[in-house]
């Protein structure tokens, strides 16, 4: 090969209008594949997360919870919830209490954040009260099958007004929260906590 040759052949990569990782590369599969999906990186993973989840709108009073329904290796909103209008604070935080009791729901912590950002910071905040929401029978089959799990618990549901008057409920999605806990046991207390507390949520 003579030396005419030689620059022929490689002279594509000392031309001054294209530069050697400007060359043309060939496209992957999975590029190719978020090109069509709109997902990258580790979304279109297939050991990540499935294009073919199909995320479910809910609407749940006037405002949507967007949750996804897939089992595994999912993505979904870590709470749920909804807004109140035309009733005071103190009515929809009774409200709340009597819907969890009838999916057998205790109460058995309670935090006023308004209360105690103006004892410990001296200011003022919005009316935001957690209420720490339990139900014994699957807390103790959770438990007995996790030790560790109590750092999870209980299940949060908290309320809070809005600067137009009306309240904010949401409630912890435990499948989210759960989700690194690797127990069939736990993950199936896990669904069984979230249709309860979804059922709280839409009554409202």
């Amino acid at each position: 090969m003579n030396v005419l040759n030689l620059f022929n052949k490689y002279r594509i990569l000392f031309s001054p209008l294209r530069k050697p990782w400007q060359l043309p590369q060939k496209t992957s599969k999975s590029y190719r594949s978020s090109q069509k999906t709109g997902l990258t990186g580790c979304e279109n993973s297939k050991n990540q997360f499935s294009t073919k989840n199909k995320i479910r709108t809910e609407r749940n009073g006037s405002y949507f919870v967007i949750k996804n329904e897939i089992k595994k290796n999912r993505i979904m909103s870590y709470f749920l919830g909804t807004t109140i209008k035309g009733k005071s604070f103190d009515e929809v935080v009774e409200t709340v209490k009597s819907e969890l009791e009838k999916e057998g729901f205790g109460i058995p912590s309670e935090v006023n954040m308004q209360q105690t950002f103006k004892m410990k910071l001296d200011v003022d905040f919005r009316k935001y009260l957690i209420l720490g929401a339990c139900n014994p029978k699957f807390a103790y089959k959770a438990v007995q099958s996790e030790k560790n799990l109590g750092v999870l618990l209980p299940c949060n549901v908290i309320l809070q007004e809005n600067d137009n008057g009306e309240t904010e409920v949401a409630a912890v999605n435990p499948l989210t929260s759960m989700a690194a806990v690797d127990n069939d046991v736990v993950q199936e207390v896990a669904g069984e906590i979230k249709s309860r507390l979804e059922k709280v949520i839409q009554s409202l």
